[in-house]
């Protein structure tokens, strides 16, 4: 088993607040804890990814860098005050040492088999360790996140429709073209089939098409008006944006992703359908625990979905604003 513990304490001594607030690029940061780790390439792009979105490390896009966190508490919507942030062994025990009744460690394991010690404290004994990682929240740190987010609408709004002359469904130069299903929620490869092509045109107002060119990976969103294809093209490597056209295509062909289960509080969505970085951040930081999986079978073909704990009714609402369009929740 990976533990991520080991690659917190890492980043923390590679790439402190302190001392290298910028962070580092994202693809020389990899290859240090590939040389600094006994981690696998898979396992480092997980671990980093659980980082993120219990906000102990953050990602900037537009530089493809990360940074690594200020020590901070995250409070869940359960009300637990998690220590996230830059961290170390050294710091843990010193905690321990000071408040040994206030200071909690839990192993947490995910499905792939990574695991991590989260660490939480005391309400009481939080006013005593303030030193360590300053003030203690007033409000749920997901809550908090999501207010800052922009709405789907907002996005819907911003984006440019260019007309087209030629089908964006041709491939040019040996193209590889792939189109998000939305059926099995998953990009799915083209062959030089026009008959599988023109299916999704009919059945769907809206495609999203992944080009490979000469210049990089393009996404494309398509659609018809008047007869005619227009197209709105986005930038491959944002996260945000990529992930905001699933659901785009996803709700305007009225193929819903998520299952709040209102009783447990819990959310289910499918794993290889992530949200946006940051409200997936507010999802995770919602319990800062790994989620369950289930399998379900979708018009004969299994999905795994990720379980997450603790989506409360005003968590799933505001979720909602932000990746769902306002005429749809």
């Amino acid at each position: 088993m990976a533990d991520i513990k080991e690659l917190l304490e890492i980043l923390t001594d590679k790439i402190t607040p302190l001392t290298r607030p910028k962070g580092e690029v994202s693809a020389l940061l990899k290859k240090d804890l590939k040389r600094l780790g006994s981690f696998s390439d898979s396992e480092i792009d997980q671990g980093i990814n659980w980082l993120d979105g219990w906000d102990h490390i953050n990602y900037l896009t537009e530089e493809k860098r990360y940074q690594v966190r200020n020590r901070h508490l995250v409070k869940t919507i359960k009300g637990e005050l998690v220590v996230s942030g830059a961290r170390s062994s050294s710091m843990i025990e010193s905690m321990l040492n000071k408040k040994p009744n206030g200071v909690i460690r839990t192993t947490e394991k995910s499905e792939e088999g990574l695991i991590f010690e989260k660490v939480t404290v005391t309400e009481k004994a939080a006013d005593n360790l303030q030193d360590f990682f300053g003030p203690i929240p007033e409000q749920e740190t997901s809550l908090n996140i999501v207010a800052g987010i922009k709405s789907q609408s907002e996005w819907e709004n911003k984006l440019f429709w260019r007309r087209e002359d030629v089908s964006p469904f041709i491939s040019i130069n040996n193209q590889k073209l792939r189109i998000f299903s939305p059926i099995f929620m998953q990009f799915r490869k083209i062959e030089d089939s026009p008959d599988y092509l023109n299916t999704y045109n009919e059945m769907f107002p809206i495609n999203l098409i992944e080009k490979k060119t000469n210049t990089g990976l393009v996404y494309l969103l398509v659609r018809r008006k008047n007869g005619k294809y227009e197209t709105s093209q986005l930038q491959s490597y944002n996260l945000e944006e990529s992930c905001r056209a699933r659901y785009y295509v996803l709700q305007k062909a009225n193929a819903c992703p998520f299952d709040w289960n209102e009783e447990n509080e819990t959310l289910s969505i499918p794993k290889y359908l992530p949200l946006p970085p940051e409200l997936n951040k507010a999802l995770c930081c919602a319990s800062c625990c790994f989620p369950k999986e289930e399998k379900k079978e979708i018009d004969g073909r299994e999905i795994i979905f990720e379980i997450y704990k603790n989506v409360s009714e005003k968590l799933i609402l505001q979720i909602a604003r932000c990746i769902w369009l306002e005429d749809g929740i």
